[in-house]
């Protein structure tokens, strides 16, 4: 697989590869493999391997080798704790303040008629993905806040690898998309308390994971 030879580059295919799951949780990964396989130097395999350790995506254990980190469920469950307060802080003042409420509810309403289109799905493919970061990003816009998450952005990152597990553990996107409804609803309805309440239950779903399901037990810590 040839690509340029940047340990940038080669970071960004990696990570998609982690959060994807190509690249499972507890996968060895080795810098010969790596250096091949993307035909770049070993230096810049362990330039990239380096940012990935950084952002805790890999673990080093010395003798033994690098391995893709396993999920940590209790920084998740924070990192969603964090995300849910700032999301809701902003939709407060979206629903109070803001003067594009309508444009925003359009733009909004025609995003849900996309996601529609991927109800059956039982992965949490990237068009959908795309479309789910723009749906936040649209109350986030509407607060004047649209560059907030840029802070979260690591928490971000680690989110989005275990809704991939969460969805292919059997949660279909349509409960996804039911939830975006409900939020979508309330703001409709001048139900703010509404609002906030449906935009908890989407973000907190990590406490609906089942992580008895043999499949996946070993991807988490």
């Amino acid at each position: 697989m040839a690509m340029k030879t940047n340990s940038n580059a080669l970071y960004e295919a990696l990570l998609k590869q982690i959060i994807d799951l190509t690249l499972y949780p507890g996968m060895r990964l080795s810098e010969n493999a790596v250096s091949k396989m993307y035909n770049v130097s070993r230096s810049v395999v362990r330039g990239a391997f380096a940012r990935l350790v950084e952002c805790n995506f890999l673990e080093v254990y010395p003798q033994r080798g690098t391995y893709v980190s396993r999920v940590n469920l209790n920084y998740i469950r924070k990192a969603l704790f964090i995300r849910a307060a700032v999301e809701k802080e902003i939709l407060r003042s979206f629903m109070i303040d803001s003067t594009s409420k309508d444009d925003i509810l359009e733009k909004m309403a025609q995003n849900l008629k996309e996601q529609r289109k991927f109800v059956g799905e039982k992965q949490y493919v990237d068009k959908f993905r795309v479309l789910d970061e723009q749906f936040h990003n649209y109350i986030l816009i509407g607060g004047g806040s649209e560059d907030i998450l840029h802070l979260l952005d690591r928490h971000l990152l680690h989110i989005a690898r275990w809704r991939n597990i969460y969805v292919r553990s059997g949660v279909y996107l349509a409960i996804l998309v039911d939830q975006h409804e409900s939020i979508v609803d309330a703001i409709q309805r001048n139900d703010l308390e509404g609002a906030l309440e449906a935009t908890s239950v989407h973000i907190n779903t990590v406490h609906g994971l089942e992580i008895n399901d043999p499949e996946f037990q070993d991807y988490f810590e």
